[in-house]
């Protein structure tokens, strides 16, 4: 009996959940991603110039959050910036990038969503 996608392998107690969803593949580098949201995010790398994220120390910009705050604490770790200011400097430059996507979108005519 296979209730709910759920198979038991037969002499053991695991059980294993039905197949798994195939990769998906970047149609432009061919990286390979286990969901679609991680190929969309993925994605913006390939965005042209689109880099909306950036260093309030030295400007270097970056399509991914996660990238600028990696940077901002090398910042902090080579001593360019104050220690224990690095989330603070984080804090406002997400919010200065979030502030001009709002704009954007509203140039766009609010098609952004």
């Amino acid at each position: 009996n296979n209730s709910g996608g759920i198979n038991k392998l037969p002499g053991t107690s695991v059980t294993t959940s039905a197949k798994r969803p195939a990769p998906v593949t970047c149609t432009k580098c061919g990286k390979m991603f286990v969901t679609a949201a991680h190929l969309a995010k993925h994605m913006l790398v390939h965005n042209a110039g689109v880099k909306p994220y950036a260093c309030p120390v030295c400007g270097c910009r970056f399509h991914l959050q996660h990238n600028l705050k990696r940077h901002v604490y090398n910042h902090e770790q080579q001593g360019d910036i104050e220690a224990g200011t690095a989330d603070t400097l984080i804090a406002a430059a997400e919010s200065k990038s979030a502030q001009a996507a709002t704009v954007m979108t509203a140039a766009a005519g609010g098609k952004g969503n």
